[in-house]
């Protein structure tokens, strides 16, 4: 990672120009574990003749990761410069220092009601409390980390087809997604949580050919970014997402 930050006055009769560079590299090892189970609500007598999409079933998962270490090289360099003169302020390369990532859970549901709809929840939790980087280091030498606090999102989604068999009546099969989360990010500013929430919709259009199956997915989200008395921003976000499937690499060729 590469940072590099120029100091250009341009209203001052010979004035030099100041640029710090720092680039770091981190390493380390990150690992997740997760876990999901499926509670049907039909016996198997009922589900023999149907499809596994349409059999009523709430599903629960989780996945979660420890404080994770990692390891950083870093190089410093400052400088100040006139027109044609480099005067080197400070310099330092090969910097070995440590960090840590904070723990991480994931919390959710999905239920399916096998016909037409669905429902979810999604809870996260991440403790930034606990992150620390001995590679931010300013040039006056001094840990320039950001203290952070703990995180949190909760989210809730909900999917419906108005009618799955609907085979020619394209809005009738299609997909309509709606939802809403509410974040408590892990900066803060003047002792004051940053807030995130907003709504989101969404549609899904399939294209069904011979043996392929594609969607164009278009989301509009609407939310506000809050810190108390001190910042507010509205953001409207537009999403458009394309998937093309094809089945035909999974057939078997036949030659008379």
């Amino acid at each position: 990672i590469k940072n590099e930050i120029n100091l250009r006055p341009t209203d001052e009769i010979f004035s030099r120009t100041a640029r710090i560079s720092n680039g770091y590299s981190v390493s380390g090892f990150v690992w997740n574990l997760g876990v999901m189970h499926d509670i049907e609500f039909m016996d198997k007598k009922e589900k023999e003749n149907l499809a596994e999409i349409r059999i009523p079933r709430l599903t629960i998962g989780a996945t979660v990761h420890s404080n994770t270490s990692f390891n950083t090289r870093s190089d410093i360099q400052v400088l100040s410069i006139a027109d044609r003169q480099i005067d080197t302020i400070k310099t330092a390369t090969d910097m070995r220092a440590m960090g840590k990532l904070p723990l991480e859970l994931n919390l959710g549901f999905l239920y399916n009601s096998g016909h037409n709809w669905s429902i979810g929840a999604n809870y996260y939790f991440s403790k930034w409390s606990d992150y620390t980087n001995g590679a931010q280091i300013g040039i006056d030498g001094q840990n320039q980390l950001i203290p952070l606090v703990d995180s949190w999102k909760f989210s809730l989604g909900a999917t419906i087809v108005p009618n799955p068999n609907a085979i020619r009546k394209l809005f009738s099969r299609s997909k309509y997604v709606l939802g809403a989360f509410y974040t408590a990010d892990p900066r803060v500013f003047s002792d004051v949580q940053l807030i995130h929430y907003g709504v989101t919709a969404g549609i899904e259009l399939p294209f069904i050919k011979p043996r392929n199956f594609s969607f164009v997915n278009l989301g509009v989200e609407l939310g506000r970014s809050v810190v108390t008395d001190i910042l507010q921003n509205n953001y409207l976000k537009i999403n458009l997402g394309l998937t093309f499937n094809s089945n035909q690499w999974f057939l078997k060729r036949k030659y008379n």
